[in-house]
């Protein structure tokens, strides 16, 4: 969970798959931040009846595993559909690569990354890479996007794009024991 936002959505949209009876099998690395997750590696684990997760070591730094690279042609031979998230990632560019040579369907989630504001900061880069690794696949897959505000940025990008809208959602379980404000103000502030 060192990454943040997007790991939070998708682990819980992968519990939420797995109570409605999916079987449900998550690949990702052991990395977290600078750290590493001492975890069984390069197998599927149980993590609940149909929910398993298989963990790859990282070679660098920033978390890129070669090793993940060749496990994720097995993964994904065995899968029926296939979600990755983050156009900005080598890995989803592999993940895009095979589901299409093994004829898979798949979900993939921008996370925000067409964003106006996020194509701005490395834009020749960004654009070089969406055009070489994320064009040949847009019109070709199904894409999550999780408001109507990235529905349209992704319009903007790739226009014959095909889209689902599936807000995140939260896990009210989180929520049930916080302690109440004694200072009323921040309510007063903000709401209506």
């Amino acid at each position: 969970f060192y990454y943040g936002g997007p790991i939070f959505s998708t682990y819980y949209n992968a519990l939420e798959l797995y109570k409605l009876g999916v079987e449900v099998y998550v690949s990702t690395t052991t990395a977290t931040g600078p750290e590493r997750l001492n975890v069984e590696k390069n197998k599927f684990i149980k993590h609940s009846d149909n929910f398993f997760i298989k963990y790859y070591s990282p070679a660098t730094q920033n978390g890129f595993s070669y090793r993940m690279i060749f496990g994720l042609w097995k993964d994904i031979s065995e899968s029926d559909i296939v979600y990755t998230q983050s156009i900005f990632s080598t890995s989803s560019v592999i993940v895009l690569l095979y589901a299409k040579l093994l004829k898979k369907k798949v979900l993939l989630s921008p996370r925000g990354q067409l964003e106006n504001w996020s194509l701005k900061y490395g834009s020749r880069f960004k654009k070089l890479w969406l055009s070489l690794f994320i064009k040949p696949f847009a019109n070709k897959i199904k894409w999550h996007v999780t408001s109507e505000k990235e529905k349209q940025d992704l319009i903007s990008v790739f226009p014959a794009a095909s889209s689902v809208i599936i807000p995140n959602g939260i896990n009210l379980e989180d929520y049930k024991n916080i302690p109440k404000m004694k200072d009323r103000s921040f309510y007063k502030k903000y709401s209506a």
